[in-house]
């Protein structure tokens, strides 16, 4: 399991000078406890949510115990890209847990080369529901099946892991599919002066 060492930080604290330290203000919560305010280091932080995204456990270190949690929410400081606050959501290993999964699309339409046609990509994730540590990185979406015009992909479709099911998502939700531009016919609006 990936973990992650922490200090403690009071609420309301100016935050300035620990950012330009290295440290990230963070805050923990759920399971029905008070949201708990820390710091974590920048760089390891860095290459933990390179390593864990948003749905590997990640262990949070605290003075009295170790915390299951996912990254839930990063704020970047629009100019450097750099993170400069993290929320991490407490998961109870006991019971299944949602999480929004990426889908990576992969593969190539032939429809595409075909038909002289874009493919569509309608979803970029997925809800989805199962035991916290069996949430996927990513769910696969193989576009090589996108032959014809009338080729789509829908949410049924989809190939997912044991014990991994679709959360608030419908069957029959289009998640690829081909689609043609239709090229606007311009009118002349030249008008012809009489003489």
């Amino acid at each position: 399991m990936i973990t992650l060492k922490t200090t403690p930080r009071e609420p309301g604290g100016k935050l300035a000078n620990a950012r330009l330290k290295g440290l990230i203000p963070a805050v923990y919560y759920g399971g029905g406890i008070t949201p708990v305010s820390l710091f974590i280091d920048r760089i390891s932080f860095q290459k933990v949510y390179k390593q864990a995204g948003v749905t590997s456990i990640v262990a949070l270190e605290t003075e009295s115990a170790k915390v299951n949690t996912l990254i839930h929410e990063v704020g970047v400081d629009p100019m450097t890209g750099m993170p400069i606050h993290v929320d991490f959501k407490i998961v109870d290993m006991s019971h299944t847990t949602h999480a929004s999964i990426k889908l990576d699309f992969v593969g190539e339409a032939p429809g595409a080369k075909t038909h002289n046609a874009s493919v569509v990509k309608v979803l970029h994730d997925i809800e989805i529901e199962a035991m916290a540590d069996k949430l996927p990185k990513s769910i696969t979406v193989d576009l090589s099946v996108l032959i014809e015009m009338d080729s789509h992909i829908t949410v049924s479709d989809l190939k997912l892991p044991k014990d991994v099911t679709i959360h608030h998502a419908k069957a029959d939700d289009i998640v690829a599919c081909l689609s043609v531009q239709k090229e606007e016919k311009i009118e002349d609006g030249l008008n012809t002066i009489a003489e």
